[in-house]
């Protein structure tokens, strides 16, 4: 019996390559191409289609600027704090002048015209009304020389009363003292009260009004005596209803009173500064009260 031998026909023999080529393709790249290898120039025009790509795995940055639509704005930001103040910049140029203005017009409101000014004003050789007049008093008014000389007194002339004060002859008037200082003082006491009455100047000395009934019964008693705190000295003398007068010089104990007696006593003394006193005091009792009348002159030293 005869073998059989078969041998394929060439269209069979192309169609089995093409097959085996394509089928191994993608392991010959793999363990033939280096890596990195493959780039937009291996790449066929739209040969990377959506399903080779990973979902999620684009970024913005991959698209073409334009090709993604924008979002809608935002919120807007809070506003940032305000910058500090820049520098004063450099003074301007000062600039042209501006036109003049247009020329006034006087206030002739208050002008006198030509008439009226020659009749308020004096002619070069003219007399005015009151020239006779001095501040618009006339000349007779006014003394003349011969009368300020009999009226007045020359530098070292003496006055007719130059030895009066007011008119009044200087021996009339007490001197020496250098002023003082008068008082008076006259009021009415009911029984059993006691007044006083501060000497001028002098705080520690003051007259003590009595007016009393004796615890002895009997009608009512005035008295007058003076009452220091022992503080300043007064050497003094008093009359009693025109007695003889009496040295009553003393230093009392603080609170110490000397009484006169009498209706009408006169007293002179001298303070341990140099001043003097003089006074009169009368005192009489009613059947019902007290009166006393006091005047006196206390005259400085100095």
């Amino acid at each position: 019996m005869r073998a059989i031998h078969w041998r394929p026909a060439p269209a069979t023999v192309i169609a089995s390559v093409a097959l085996g080529v394509a089928l191994s393709g993608t392991s010959y790249a793999a363990f033939v191409l280096p890596a990195n290898s493959v780039g937009s120039r291996q790449l066929k025009e739209n040969a990377v289609v959506s399903s080779k790509v990973k979902d999620q795995s684009l970024l913005a940055r991959d698209f073409k600027r334009g090709q993604l639509p924008a979002g809608a704005p935002g919120i807007q930001g809070a506003a940032g704090r305000q910058g500090a103040q820049g520098a004063q910049g450099a003074q301007g140029a000062q600039g042209p002048p501006g036109p003049k203005g247009d020329t006034g017009t006087p206030d002739t409101s208050n002008f006198y015209d030509k008439a009226a000014s020659d009749s308020r004003f004096l002619g070069i050789t003219a007399t005015s009304a009151d020239a006779a007049k001095l501040g618009g008093i006339a000349a007779s008014d006014y003394s003349t020389r011969a009368q300020n000389t009999a009226t007045y007194l020359g530098l070292h002339a003496t006055a007719d009363d130059s030895a009066k004060l007011g008119g009044t002859p200087a021996a009339s008037y007490v001197s020496g003292l250098h002023g003082g200082t008068i008082f008076n003082d006259a009021r009415t006491l009911t029984p059993d009260t006691l007044a006083f009455f501060p000497l001028p100047g002098h705080p520690h000395w003051s007259l003590q009004l009595v007016c009393t009934v004796l615890p002895t019964g009997g009608p009512i008693h005035s008295d007058v005596g003076l009452r220091t705190d022992a503080v300043e000295t007064l050497d003094l003398f008093f009359t009693r209803d025109s007695s003889t007068p009496i040295h009553a010089g003393f230093l009392p104990a603080p609170g110490g009173v000397t009484f006169f007696g009498g209706e009408l006593v006169t007293a002179h003394g001298v303070f341990a500064n140099g001043d003097t006193i003089t006074m009169t005091m009368a005192n009489y009792p009613t059947a019902t009260d007290c009166h006393f009348i006091t005047q006196g002159m206390i005259a400085t030293s100095s």
